[in-house]
């Protein structure tokens, strides 16, 4: 009985998770009220959620900024993974929430002052409960409260293990069955990071509106059934064994490969990054549809104010950058000219992109043969005394180096 109720525990994260979305009352001590509720019932106030899962989970769905992101230690989806999880994401939190802590104390005092009084109301009940009964305080309020944390946390791993974070129809899991109607909806995770502050009544509407995009393999008939094949048969079965739809994963900005190139390495004659006044740069596309690759890479370097010149396309983007800076230093506008391209096909021809589309063939290995994979390379160019252009470094390094798989 006492296990049964601990699965209140975490209705009342999920109750919490939605309260952080979308308030439930209209008057503010109403609210405040029903923080100091679940602050009771969590063992932590809710300020860690807003800035944890709101701002943070919502906006990169378990991508590389993503501080919750299920393939942190380990892209698995397996039971030690599930349980292990949770304890991972409490290290990882720690430092981000002390961080927030002191940016709100600064900033906004009067939000400062209502956190420690969570904090003072959560430390009087947990030591009163104690005084009275040890060992019933430990049973009946940190138990549970861990339990509610463990369930905030592992239901993340639930609903992102394996799936692919570039994609809108793979990002997320969604489960059916029992839990939505016990559990208020909560396995609609795709309508819900769709609309993140939509009540939860409405999810079912939401996902009626995008259940065509989404990718079937994430369509889970029911939570028990799903854990039971994915954390238990597939001990002893390999052929229940979770796979990963994310094929490649890396650092969110490729530029930072193409930085590393032209900072690390050195020109052999000892020239200086400071010393640089042209930089041109060529990509196919480069991370952001209106910033330059130039300006991204420029930003990266924290180099000092310079020329910048953002040569793009197919095939060509690379060549271009190098024949302007060969054309500058033949002018005499500069001196020194820094020359980087880099490329990352494979986060966009993706199959799981085109699944959706009714596209059948293995597009991986049907396209991405054809063309050349991910990589990135800088040269230096110099002019010599004698008004000659010549290349002081050049260096090309395998795909592995610049993208982190």
């Amino acid at each position: 009985m006492y296990l049964l109720t601990l699965a209140l525990a975490f209705a009342t994260s999920i109750m919490n998770h939605n309260h952080r979305h979308r308030p439930m009352w209209c008057l503010r001590w109403m609210n405040r009220l029903t923080d100091c509720w679940f602050t009771l019932f969590l063992g932590h106030p809710g300020f860690v959620f807003d800035v944890c899962h709101d701002r943070n989970h919502h906006r990169y769905r378990n991508g590389e900024q993503d501080w919750t992101r299920t393939w942190r230690v380990r892209d698995d989806n397996c039971l030690i993974g599930f349980i292990r999880h949770p304890l991972d994401c409490a290290i990882t939190l720690r430092p981000h929430i002390g961080a927030c802590l002191r940016a709100i104390r600064l900033r906004s005092p009067a939000v400062w002052r209502w956190i420690c009084a969570q904090y003072l109301l959560l430390a009087t009940v947990l030591v009163v409960a104690f005084v009275l009964d040890p060992l019933k305080a430990l049973i009946l309020v940190v138990i549970p409260q861990l339990t509610a944390l463990f369930f905030l946390l592992a239901a993340n791993y639930l609903q992102h293990a394996h799936t692919d974070e570039n994609s809108c129809a793979t990002h997320s899991r969604n489960f059916f069955g029992l839990l939505n109607p016990l559990f208020f909806n909560i396995g609609y995770h795709s309508a819900h990071h769709l609309r993140g502050a939509a009540h939860w009544s409405e999810l079912p509407a939401i996902h009626a509106r995008i259940a065509h995009t989404l990718d079937p393999r994430l369509l889970e008939p029911s939570l028990l059934c799903y854990c039971l094949r994915v954390f238990v048969l597939s001990l002893v079965a390999p052929r229940w064994r979770s796979q990963s739809l994310a094929t490649r994963r890396s650092q969110p900005l490729a530029t930072r490969r193409s930085q590393s190139l032209a900072t690390r390495r050195r020109p052999s004659h000892g020239r200086r990054a400071d010393e640089v006044s042209l930089l041109c740069t060529g990509s196919a596309g480069g991370d952001l549809g209106m910033l330059g690759f130039a300006s991204m890479v420029h930003g990266e370097l924290a180099a000092q104010p310079m020329e910048i010149s953002s040569p793009q396309g197919v095939c060509g983007a690379g060549m271009q950058a190098l024949k302007y800076a060969a054309q500058a230093l033949a002018l005499g506008e500069h001196q020194h000219a820094l020359v980087a391209a880099s490329e990352f096909p494979s986060r966009m021809f993706k199959r799981s992109r085109f699944a959706p589309v009714a596209y059948d063939t293995d597009f991986d290995a049907h396209f991405l043969r054809w063309m050349l994979s991910d990589g990135a390379g800088a040269c230096l160019l110099a002019r010599s005394r004698a008004e000659r252009i010549h290349r002081v470094i050049a260096a090309e390094m395998d795909p592995h180096t610049f993208v982190r798989r």
